[in-house]
């Protein structure tokens, strides 16, 4: 009687073991959750060899002498019978309720199965299981293959889906063959997007550490980040740290750029619904004349003169002053090579470190315009190379607030559609989506292989993210038990239908995203990164740039 006693109260305990580890352990990888469940099993087994030595020495003194039993000792094996035996009645409790829940979890409470939705998955699969996970364990492995930049967590997505995906907390990584394909990152301020965008680039500039990383920083806080003087360059028209670009040198070694470059410096400053694409184009072509010249002083004094010739035409001087806004940024940075020659463009794809282009509220207005024609052009020379290899990179541009950003039609056309072969990776992050009913537009908001939707505000957006995600049908099994007099068992299916994740249901704690990825869908929490900003770096040591100002006077 007491040895079925301890056997049931021993097989009791492993069921309640089995239910804790495979149901309610809070870390849901496969790979633990599979050594959870071995531990259970190893102590199991050597409790039950331990238990038929001592109760039966005789009989299997020789078949079940092994190592991993030897260090049970009968008077161990004795008391642990003995507890076993005592409180059967207590031990026995857990195994039946664990027991009980899981008949009852799988057979008599609802059941989902879905007939067509999303795949809710992380972009590269684990491999190995149990095994994988104990040699990443031992030898602290990296994932070679792609940047890890969260777990995969399904209680990010709503209650109501949240079954149709694993429970897993594989890690989810961009595979590196994938980053010249476009990631996109739509978050609120203080949602996390930022630490994303900080784990992405510090997986480039591991696996990429000779290529250029060009950082839009709007408000110097990647600066105080990561900013190294031995390293790293920054480029602000109105910082007196900033290095010099050699604009007009460009013009004359790298003719092409011309039209790119000037029809940034034009469009720029006409982002409004309403913009005549006949006063940017017109002014386009002006520019574009006058940068025929040698140097900028020559271009000024040709506008002069056709200024002068010109000056009763109405529709010239509209023209005109369509052009001047965009000489204007050309002059903030040309005027900087005064003192000493610049950097060339190439210069600037062949440093190997970040280049930080550096904004600040307070003169927003004064800056951005020169940073634009610095991204354009950058992102244009990177095409002009040979096409690279799957996996490899030339460049890396971090296009943070990129919503501000308004580049030409033909410009985004030609970065967007040939960065994959010429390996040029484009980060952008912005709080919403661009709204075209206010001349707003952006190719990085509809051509990334990689988007990842985070806590979003604007409803706009919101919306978009739904109908992307699109809706989900599935059957829903009950099945129910009534007793009385008589016992009878009711079973009914039914189909629903509804969005997988509404635009309400967008409003996720911070560093929670969704990821869009190429084969589906992956819910999951952003990694922890070291983010933290020096008090030493000053965000921006201001130059009122009078020569610029000296410079537009006559015009």
């Amino acid at each position: 009687m007491n040895t079925t006693k301890t056997i049931l109260a021993a097989l009791s305990l492993l069921i309640a073991w089995r239910f804790w580890s495979f149901y309610l352990v809070k870390d849901k990888d496969k790979g633990k959750r599979s050594f959870y469940l071995t531990l259970g099993f190893i102590v199991f087994i050597a409790a039950v060899i331990g238990f038929a030595r001592v109760k039966y020495p005789r009989e299997f003194r020789t078949a079940l002498t092994l190592p991993a039993v030897r260090f049970l000792s009968e008077r161990t094996i004795s008391g642990v019978n003995k507890f076993l035996v005592k409180h059967f009645w207590y031990l026995i409790i857990p195994g039946v309720l664990a027991l009980g829940a899981e008949i009852g979890w799988k057979h008599w409470l609802s059941k989902k199965e879905a007939r067509h939705g999303p795949d809710f998955r992380p972009p590269k699969k684990s491999k190995g299981g149990f095994l994988a996970w104990c040699l990443s364990l031992l030898l602290r492995k990296k994932d070679k293959n792609g940047i890890v930049v969260g777990k995969f967590d399904r209680k990010v997505l709503p209650k109501q889906i949240r079954s149709f995906a694993p429970a897993t907390s594989a890690d989810i990584a961009i595979p590196f063959d994938r980053l010249s394909r476009g990631v996109t990152i739509l978050g609120d301020m203080g949602s996390g997007k930022s630490r994303l965008m900080v784990a992405l680039v510090d997986g480039i500039r591991e696996r990429y550490p000779d290529i250029p990383v060009l950082i839009h920083d709007p408000k110097g806080e990647w600066l105080r980040a990561f900013y190294d003087v031995e390293e790293d360059m920054i480029f602000a028209p109105h910082d007196k740290r900033s290095s010099a670009w050699a604009l007009w040198r460009d013009f004359e070694k790298h003719p092409e750029l011309r039209h790119p470059i000037i029809s940034t410096a034009v469009l720029q400053h006409h982002s409004g619904p309403n913009s005549d694409i006949f006063w940017t184009g017109s002014g386009t072509l002006l520019l574009k004349d006058i940068a025929q010249a040698s140097d900028l002083v020559e271009a000024k004094k040709k506008l002069i003169i056709l200024k002068k010739r010109n000056e009763d035409d109405g529709t010239w001087r509209s023209i005109y002053t369509s052009a001047k806004i965009g000489l204007r940024d050309i002059a903030a940075i040309e005027l900087m090579n005064c003192e000493s020659s610049g950097y060339g463009i190439d210069d600037l794809l062949n440093h190997p470190g970040r280049i930080f282009l550096l904004n600040n509220p307070s003169i927003a207005d004064e800056q951005h315009g020169s940073l634009t024609l610095l991204l354009s052009a950058f992102m244009i020379r990177a095409l002009a190379g040979p096409d690279v290899a799957e996996g490899e990179l030339r460049a890396a541009v971090i296009m943070d607030e990129a919503v501000t950003f308004n580049l030409p039609a033909d410009v985004e056309r030609a970065v967007f559609t040939q960065s994959r072969s010429k390996g040029l990776a484009i980060i952008a992050g912005a709080v919403r989506l661009p709204k075209e009913n206010q001349g707003e537009r952006g190719a990085w908001a509809d051509h990334p292989a990689h988007i990842f939707g985070m806590k979003v505000t604007d409803m706009m957006t919101r919306q978009i993210l739904a109908k992307r995600v699109g809706s989900i049908t599935y059957d829903e099994k009950q099945k129910s038990v009534s007793s009385g007099k008589t016992t009878s068992t009711t079973e009914s299916e039914t189909q629903r239908r509804h969005d997988a994740i509404a635009p309400e249901d967008w409003a996720l704690d911070n560093r929670e995203f969704v990821l869009f990825h190429e084969n589906g869908l992956a819910p999951g929490r952003v990694k922890d990164v070291e983010f933290k900003q020096r008090d030493t770096i000053d965000v921006i040591v201001y130059d009122p740039r009078k020569d610029v100002a000296d410079f537009m006077t006559d015009l």
